[in-house]
Order: structure tokens, then sequence, then C-alpha cells
């Protein structure tokens, strides 16, 4: 095995999914890919030394593809940002529409991946029949858990509870049930539809308004977080007509990630 095919793993740093190594490993057929691996200065001294510049491209759109093979995580895209910096790849190159060497607008990416997963999950719990009190479970440990999420993504500490409490107290409506309309289609089993277009629009709506209140360092007020609230919401049904034809094709590949997320989250609060 030549050592430098190491170096497209160091994106991964020690977070590597079973698809993700299958992919290595289909590619490589060689098991030895994941032993010993490299340090740091090995993997960046290994970087200096290859003078080839389509050898250095072909490594690093390597390690993209593998990991994006799973959703990519702000660490991970930092440290793909650290190979394309040590392999000389010039921004133009990465394959990304936002510059991979600007911390900022990686966080925003991340933050975009985050906030349609976490939607589109909210969706299919309107789309797959669920009992109702799961229903109600999963949509509100998903709209408490992106708030967590993009919180973790900009580095903020979020008090969630007071959060969540503030953005349904500012709105008048309960970020679970979208009031009184939502409540009232619940009645009408074939009115899915519009059930999974509230469904997005409040996870949506939920993600925005805790990247402005992080945005703002908590010292938003009422009627601004309203504002942004009622803005996102409707952004949010617009967004989903945009994905709606993904969410229908892929709902049960969609239903089995939320069956994962919310296994695991049980686990890890067990």
């Amino acid at each position: 095995m030549i050592p430098e095919n190491k170096i497209i793993l160091f994106p991964l740093g020690e977070n590597i999914s079973f698809k993700q190594k299958e992919f290595v490993l289909k590619k490589t057929e060689l098991d030895e890919y994941f032993k010993n691996p490299l340090s740091e200065d090995k993997i960046f001294d290994l970087c200096e030394k290859i003078e080839d510049d389509e050898k250095r491209l072909d490594l690093f759109k390597q390690a993209k593809e593998i990991c994006e093979i799973k959703e990519i995580t702000i660490c991970q895209l930092e440290r793909l940002a650290l190979l394309g910096e040590a392999l000389m790849i010039e921004e133009k190159d990465t394959g990304f529409d936002f510059s991979l060497y600007d911390e900022s607008q990686c966080k925003d990416y991340i933050f975009q991946l985050t906030l349609i997963r976490f939607a589109m999950m909210s969706t299919v719990v309107e789309i797959i029949p669920l009992n109702k009190i799961i229903s109600c479970f999963a949509a509100s440990s998903l709209q408490t858990a992106l708030a967590t999420k993009v919180a973790e993504i900009y580095n903020f500490k979020l008090d969630v509870n007071h959060f969540l409490k503030m953005a349904s107290g500012s709105t008048g409506v309960s970020l679970l049930f979208k009031g009184v309309g939502y409540g009232i289609s619940r009645l009408f089993p074939f009115n899915f539809i519009w059930r999974a277009s509230s469904a997005f629009a409040s996870a949506y709506a939920v993600g925005l308004a805790a990247k402005a209140y992080i945005g703002a360092e908590g010292k938003i007020n009422a009627d601004n977080l309203k504002s942004i609230w009622e803005s996102s919401l409707e952004e949010g049904k617009s967004v989903f007509r945009q994905f709606k034809n993904y969410i229908y094709r892929n709902k049960m590949s969609l239903a089995e990630d939320l069956k994962k997320w919310l296994s695991n989250k049980d686990t890890k609060e067990a």
C-alpha cells in the first residue's frame, strides 16, 4: 500500500461510519488502510512531498467523497480544509460552492445541512403513520435536538428550554402543534400534505430562530423573535415545496434515519 493514500482518511478523524469503511475497503481491498493511523504531522509531511498536482487533487477528492458518504460534520469539514491547505488545493477546485477555507462559511454550510435534515425527518413524522403520542414525542425531540445542534455548530452555550419557551411564548403558538389550524387538520386523515408542509416549516423556523438568537448572543426581544419566527415559517413552507418530491420518494429511508436517530437518542439518555 502506498502510505500517502492514508491521507484520504485524515478528515474523518476517529469518527468513521460502517458505510465509509465499507467504501474505502471496496476501493482498496486492504484492511491495513485502517491500521496504524498516521499523525497529523506525518500527514502534512506526506502532503508536502507530493509534487504531482493531479495526484494532490485526486487525493483531496477521494477524501471529500468519503466524508460525504455520511452527512459531513463541522469537525470533518474543518479537517478537510486543513488537508486542502496542506495539499495546496485552490478554493475553486474544492468542489464546494462556498469557501472551504472560511470558518464562518463552513459553519453556515453545516447549519443548512442540519436544518434540512431535521426538517425532513420532522416531515416523515406526518407522512408515515405513527401513534399520536409517539409522533408528538418525535416532533418535540427533533425540535429540541435541532436547537441544540445549531448551538453546537456555532459554539454557543444555549439554554434550549429557555429558547424554546421564549420562541413559543413570543409567537403565541405551540412549536409542536402550530396553532388551531394544525389541530383541526388532524381530524382529516388525508390532509397529510398540509401537515407535512407544516411540520417541515415548523422545524425550519426553529432552526432559523435558533441561529438568529445565537447570532444576537441571546440578546433579542420577543417582538424581534416573533418576526423572525413568522418569516421563517413562511420561508419553510416555500422550501418544503422544493424538497416535497424528494421526501415522498425517499420517505422510507428517511423514516429509517428517524428511527435510528430516536434509537441513538434513547441510548445516549439511558
